[in-house]
């Protein structure tokens, strides 16, 4: 073979094994951070810490979008036995979204994916704040505002104060993450 083609194997051999492990931490499972962050707080943080404590960390984290691995260290660890039966499919795919996004919430991945979705809407990029119970984002180059409250989607038009409720939020999260947010 000549040096050439191995040089070019090498390098493409180099370059999937890097790219490989960020493609499969990207993969984001379906579930809810917001009710994984919960299910964990009652189920797993008096051991685990919320979030999860520096001593243990790189362990729990690597349940982060793995629900299988979750599921086979409940079975296989004598000192998690007790959560066995307690915890259903959706409890352990929720825990392992809240582990690979544990900063993020369910909204944010809805206005992640709005922005990405609708950029000439949603613009420019926009950080979330809270007021008046509603977790939002205002997007000063078309002055609409996205936000949620009680299970609702809602979009403010700022330049005339209409209200749209667009419908549950897991209608829209479920667009989100088939899109992968």
């Amino acid at each position: 073979m000549p040096c050439k083609t191995i040089y070019r194997s090498l390098a493409a051999a180099a370059l999937f094994s890097a790219v490989l492990p960020t493609l499969a931490s990207a993969v984001i499972y379906n579930g809810s951070v917001d009710a994984g962050r919960v299910t964990f707080a009652s189920n797993c943080a008096s051991c685990h810490g919320t979030p999860p404590n520096n001593l243990i960390l790189p362990i729990v984290m690597n349940g982060a979008n793995n629900p299988t691995l979750i599921s086979n260290t409940i079975r296989s660890n004598p000192s998690m036995e007790f959560l066995q039966g307690s915890l259903s499919q959706t409890d352990i795919n929720n825990i392992a979204v809240y582990l690979a996004k544990p900063t993020t919430t369910d909204s944010d991945r809805i206005f992640d994916w709005g922005q990405a979705t609708y950029p000439t809407l949603l613009t420019p990029a926009a950080t979330s704040g809270s007021a008046s119970g509603y977790y939002y984002r205002y997007y000063s180059g078309t002055n609409f505002y996205v936000g949620t409250k009680a299970g609702s989607l809602y979009l403010l038009d700022g330049s005339t104060g209409a209200l749209s409720n667009l419908g549950a939020v897991s209608t829209w999260l479920n667009s989100a993450i088939n899109a992968g947010f």
